[in-house]
């Protein structure tokens, strides 16, 4: 591998004139910079994307930076091209890193399997659906015991949050009445709750 040697003035002509938009000297540029692309590439990506496709992004982004560079900061262009290829290798490693298709397959010993059949869905739950349904059921079957008012003074204290004296007051109960109809509904419920 032949690698040529630039001075700084001639580095310079060839950026001043990319800089004015003269082509042959953008051509140019892009070959001077090509051992730091190539360095950029080796240092700062991990990933598993085209060696030549990542040398195509460098090159794009050199051109781009002949748009961006602003010399009024004093920043070389050097400098500023070599800050701009970490950052594109960078964010290139951070983005490719984890792409991994559902459908590929892994081996798990006894066979391969695609990846997307290993996930599980966390917003299924057999065996508690299974339960709040037996649990439904016997709710259901305790409920069918009671009497009417049982149900709706039950309904009013515990799902209402009503006290017994609003109970009373509402359904033109006495106190007490409303006190012994929600004990016995609950007694009655206690004794035919099935445990499951």
């Amino acid at each position: 591998m032949n690698k040529k040697k630039y001075t700084v003035d001639e580095f310079g002509r060839v950026v001043d004139g990319a800089l004015k938009g003269i082509e042959e000297c953008k051509v140019r540029l892009l070959e001077m910079v090509d051992p730091l692309i190539k360095s950029s590439i080796k240092k700062y990506y991990y990933g598993g994307t085209d060696r030549d496709d990542l040398i195509s992004e460098g090159k794009l982004k050199v051109l781009e930076c002949l748009d961006s560079f602003d010399r009024s900061k004093g920043v070389y262009f050097l400098g500023y091209v070599k800050a701009q290829l970490r950052y594109l290798y960078l964010n290139l490693g951070k983005s490719k890193e984890f792409e991994v298709s559902l459908n590929s397959t892994i081996d798990l010993g006894d066979g391969k399997v695609e990846l997307l059949d290993t996930l599980v869905d966390e917003s299924v739950d057999v065996e508690g659906d299974f339960v709040k349904d037996c649990e439904f059921e016997n709710l259901k079957e305790a409920l069918s015991g009671l009497t009417d008012r049982e149900i709706q003074v039950l309904k009013m204290y515990y799902f209402e949050n009503m006290g017994m004296k609003d109970i009373a007051k509402e359904l033109d109960l006495a106190y007490r009445t409303v006190v012994n109809t929600k004990v016995n509904g609950v007694e009655k419920m206690r004794k035919s709750w099935k445990v499951g």
